[in-house]
């Protein structure tokens, strides 16, 4: 269904000359969340590049607290999850252009999952 919905939302934007934002909450270790990523890299780079601004956060169905000062997360898929979050908004956070910020995120979701630590993410998002 969210596939649907992203999809019709696509279309409805191309008929508009603005650029829209897209917001797509994801979860590193979710397989569903890396099914939409792999849709969702088809269908823009098809057609909507030039339509659409997409904006990941990788947070997907996690919580966070604030304890003596320190912000605490908790995962669906766990602790594992939770650092692999923080290394996809790392990766993205140093990944200048659209394009690259989709693959790098399409590439960790289909190549890396659940293998991934400090050392990947410089390589896939060339952080120095």
């Amino acid at each position: 269904m969210t596939i649907l919905y992203l999809l019709l939302l696509l279309s409805v934007v191309v008929i508009s000359h603005q650029k829209t934002t897209i917001t797509i909450l994801y979860e590193s270790l979710c397989p569903d969340s890396e099914d939409t990523i792999v849709k969702l890299y088809r269908s823009y780079e098809d057609s909507h590049k030039d339509k659409v601004h997409l904006e990941f956060v990788p947070y997907g169905k996690a919580s966070h607290t604030l304890e003596n000062g320190q912000w605490r997360f908790t995962c669906q898929h766990f602790a594992e999850e939770c650092q692999l979050n923080k290394y996809h908004a790392c990766g993205l956070k140093h990944t200048s252009s659209q394009t690259d910020r989709l693959n790098f995120v399409r590439c960790m979701m289909t190549n890396v999952l659940g293998t991934i630590d400090e050392s990947t993410v410089k390589k896939v998002s060339n952080v120095q």
